[in-house]
């Protein structure tokens, strides 16, 4: 098995927008895309990159990082350390992972019965034309965040499976 540092940094070269560029120890995960004066999680590029990165390294490595660990500015040798801290408690990492799948199923649900209420009234005013627009304009907001719930829902579930199977044993489809 790979040391820790050699896996990670080829998850990150995986899935940076410059794979196999150079990059500075400190603030590493800046680099996940190329140079630009915004802090990653000011962009939703950055952003993307991001959690594509922390989401296959949870995956791979059956750890469920913190949300306050994701917005610290790490040096790569200290993000290594804490991995390797991670890693040794499997009990709150599934405790975690289950918590948040918990979270994905509750969340945004009622939000968007209240939002749809809110739309319906203006129906009777809107001439027939418009008509359409308004009522499919909605259609698409709910179709983004029900995929968005739905994608967080699977992939939680991906992680809880992976952390419930011990490391000795491989991972179809993961």
């Amino acid at each position: 098995m790979p040391a820790l540092d050699a896996q990670i940094r080829a998850l990150f070269d995986a899935t940076r927008e410059d794979p196999g560029a150079t990059f500075e120890e400190e603030n590493f995960l800046q680099q996940l895309v190329r140079p630009t004066a915004k802090p990653i999680d000011d962009s939703f590029k950055g952003k993307r990159f991001k959690n594509r990165f922390i989401d296959r390294l949870q995956l791979e490595l059956r750890i469920c990082l913190p949300d306050d660990a994701l917005e610290k500015k790490w040096r790569f040798e200290d993000f290594v350390a804490y991995v390797e801290e991670r890693r040794r408690k499997p009990a709150v990492n599934l405790r975690m992972a289950q918590k948040r799948l918990q979270g994905s199923k509750a969340s945004d649900i009622t939000l968007l019965l209240v939002l749809n209420l809110l739309l319906l009234p203006p129906l009777g005013v809107i001439g027939a034309p418009w008509l359409y627009l308004y009522l499919v304009l909605p259609l698409a907001l709910n179709a983004l965040v029900i995929g968005a719930k739905i994608k967080s829902i699977r992939y939680y579930r991906r992680l809880i499976r992976a952390l419930e199977t011990p490391l000795s044993q491989s991972h179809p489809g993961i």
